[in-house]
């Protein structure tokens, strides 16, 4: 099924020099990560932005891979976990 989403490899880049970070493919900013938090003055720490990221650049190969592990085993073995991953694949659609 062809995904509405920016097709990866998404990678971390540097969006300023306040440690504010992107997530970028090579024609287009996917996303911003602002240290700042919300309603506060306090910073997420740049190990936990950086965590963030990469989670964010990581999506599109996670979904991929997961998508291509239930077209392959969906049939043979429909547990609890396949059901929750077919939810979740549903969610990255936006269905």
């Amino acid at each position: 099924m062809k995904t509405k989403f920016t097709p990866g490899p998404w990678k971390i880049g540097s969006y300023d020099d306040d440690g504010d970070l992107a997530i970028v493919t090579k024609k287009q900013t996917i996303a911003l990560l602002d240290q700042r938090m919300i309603d506060s003055k306090a910073m997420i720490d740049d190990d936990i932005n950086k965590a963030n990221a990469a989670l964010i650049a990581a999506a599109p190969e996670m979904f991929l891979i997961l998508q291509e592990y239930l077209e392959k085993y969906m049939d043979i073995d429909e547990t609890d976990l396949n059901n929750r991953a077919v939810s979740i694949l549903k969610k990255a659609r936006g269905e």
